[in-house]
């Protein structure tokens, strides 16, 4: 590595200019034209680099591919392959072996937002699925509607 020093002798750090260690003979050109470019990385001009690539262009509006959503999230899948992915199909399929809440988020899924509770048939906000046995199985027939305060005396949690 080459030191750096100035018109003195001292060493010279962090230098700038023709006394920097990467100085190049100031900022490039274009290729094409000989304009001045405000970016070291580039090679040619907007107005070049427009006429090689059209995407380039100031405000041009890249449309996406039509097999690919907007979301950019890949490649849609049609209904049928949806049905295909769906419970004991998909690869991530746990069964009995999965937790708490996801157990209860399938069971919203399947049996719905519980509307009316069965024990004191109110319709309050708060509504919640209860399971009937305490095993948290994946058995819809296992769960009923309850209030909050209904589920609390049938857990066993009363006040």
């Amino acid at each position: 590595m080459k030191i750096v020093r100035d018109e003195k002798g001292r060493f010279v750090k962090g230098c700038k200019g023709k006394l920097s260690l990467t100085w190049k003979g100031g900022k490039p050109k274009c290729i094409d034209c000989g304009k001045q470019l405000a970016n070291v990385y580039a090679k040619r001009c907007q107005k070049h680099a427009a006429k090689i690539n059209p995407q380039l262009q100031k405000g041009a509006y890249r449309k996406p591919h039509p097999g690919i959503s907007y979301r950019g999230m890949g490649w849609k899948h049609s209904e049928a392959t949806k049905a295909k992915m769906k419970g004991e199909n998909n690869k991530h399929w746990k069964g009995e072996l999965v937790g708490y809440r996801t157990l209860h988020n399938w069971v919203t899924r399947n049996l719905g937002k519980p509307e009316v509770c069965e024990h004191c048939l109110g319709t309050g906000k708060r509504l919640n699925w209860a399971n009937i046995d305490h095993q948290y199985k994946r058995n819809l027939d296992d769960w009923i509607r309850l209030c909050v305060p209904c589920h609390k005396e049938y857990d066993g949690r009363g006040i």
